[in-house]
């Protein structure tokens, strides 16, 4: 067994520059603390430069909220350590504070994972009796914040990447995904399916990605990325029954002669639509309006009662199917059209 069973093969360019961007980033954070807290000749130099290691993320937001729960859970932490010491004796008495004080702070960590950072200096204050306990929180408070307020800066100013642009980014990807997703379903409902694990494995890694960038979104619209990425999320959601639809009949799409035609304007339409979006070509207005027509004419053609009612409804589910992908389209459209800024107030003219 070489070396390269043991390598990802499907790593993509823009995965590649991220790992390269946090490495230097870190590196960068990490280099700076020390140098800082030499100069300045600051104790806990090792907690420093974790809080600055540990802060850093992807993007500039992300690394903001990080910087700021960071600091917030060392000092719930410390707190927690602290009292512990106080409440409890010596010796026998460490264990025990080690004890509740790491019940407690994963029991908060539980409620809040991003907290996790504070059992660190619960532990590290809980074993520490030989210390001026409030001497140890100020210490290490000040060498957390320091490496946070560094990793900050670093993210900001070496070859920064904003939440919103890596949101915007996995967004599109996942959006091709989903269009993807779409002609694989439309074709599986002929028994012409593909593998879809490709196109399903990239839309979850992608809208995930995407949804947890808009939530670290500071410095733009968040409620309207997240707006794209919840449009995102039904499209695909609607694609799900077309493939449920396809698992137990392959004959849905031709009950009726001329119905597997607007299915197919809905599969092109609908492809083209997704990709479109992911592109920035917020023109499908057109595409739109085509697979609103088919399934007009599709809903015309299953209305009556066919000889096999199961075949029925199959057919008619299929059309509920669509149509939830129509609207999920023109959803995502609304929610993809640039917002113009408001134009200036007019400054009131003096009588």
């Amino acid at each position: 067994m070489s070396p390269k069973d043991f390598l990802p093969t499907n790593i993509s360019r823009q995965k590649v520059i991220s790992a390269a961007r946090l490495a230097l980033q870190s590196s960068l954070a990490a280099a700076l603390t020390f140098s800082a807290m030499e100069a300045l000749s600051l104790p806990e130099k090792f907690i420093g430069i974790l809080g600055a290691i540990f802060v850093m993320q992807p993007s500039v937001g992300n690394t903001f909220g990080q910087a700021t729960s960071r600091v917030l859970a060392t000092l719930v932490g410390s707190g927690v350590g602290v009292a512990c010491l106080f409440a409890l004796p010596d010796g026998y008495g460490t264990a025990a504070a080690l004890g509740i004080s790491v019940f407690v702070m994963n029991a908060i960590a539980g409620l809040r994972p991003d907290w996790a950072y504070g059992v660190i200096a619960a532990v590290a204050l809980a074993l520490r009796s030989g210390d001026e306990p409030l001497q140890v929180v100020q210490d290490r408070a000040i060498a957390i914040a320091l490496g946070a307020a560094i990793g900050v800066l670093i993210a900001m100013t070496i070859w920064p990447d904003r939440a919103k642009n890596r949101a915007q980014r996995h967004l599109a990807a996942a959006l091709r995904a989903a269009g993807d997703s779409l002609d694989n379903a439309i074709k599986g409902l002929s028994g012409a399916g593909q593998e879809a694990s490709d196109a399903r494995s990239r839309y979850n890694l992608n809208i995930e990605t995407a949804r947890g960038e808009a939530e670290g979104i500071r410095f733009g619209n968040r409620q309207q990325m997240e707006e794209k990425v919840s449009k995102t999320e039904r499209l695909y959601n609607s694609v799900l029954i077309l493939n449920r639809i396809a698992e137990d009949t392959t004959e849905a799409a031709s009950a009726r002669d001329g119905l597997d035609e607007h299915v197919r304007t809905v599969q092109v339409c609908g492809h083209e639509i997704a990709h479109g979006l992911a592109d920035g070509d917020f023109d499908q207005q057109a595409r739109l309006d085509e697979i609103r027509s088919a399934l007009a004419s599709a809903r015309k053609l299953v209305s009556y009662e066919a000889d096999d009612a199961e075949l029925h409804v199959y057919s008619s589910a299929l059309i509920f199917g669509l149509n939830g992908v129509a609207e999920s389209l023109s959803g995502l459209i609304e929610a993809m059209q640039p917002k113009e800024k408001p134009a200036p107030k007019a400054q009131a003219q003096s009588a």
